[in-house]
């Protein structure tokens, strides 16, 4: 199922996390094995679906905090990326 966040006052569409979007994202540098800085992860996710580039991808998170906004959203994607990983690890055989 699809949903959005919503940063700096505008909507990112979040496709469904599936095994090819994963794919993708580790394609894309987004680092699954080394999550030793949350917010580094957090912004990789973020920068991933927002098709930004890094440094417009960093003012957009800059600019939400200044202005108040909360973590909420990035932290419940970043929750949504582990808990596939969970998931599919409960299916193993």
């Amino acid at each position: 199922m699809e949903k959005s966040i919503i940063i700096n006052s505008k909507e990112y569409k979040i496709p469904e996390l599936k095994f090819s979007t994963i794919v993708a994202m580790e394609r894309a540098g987004v680092n699954f094995t080394n999550e030793s800085s949350p917010f580094n992860f957090s912004f990789q996710i973020f920068k991933f679906f927002s098709k930004l580039d890094e440094k417009t991808a960093s003012k957009e998170l800059d600019e939400h905090f200044e202005n108040g906004g909360s973590f909420d959203a990035l932290s419940e994607l970043t929750n949504d990326v582990n808990n596939f990983f969970i998931t599919t690890q409960k299916h193993k055989k």
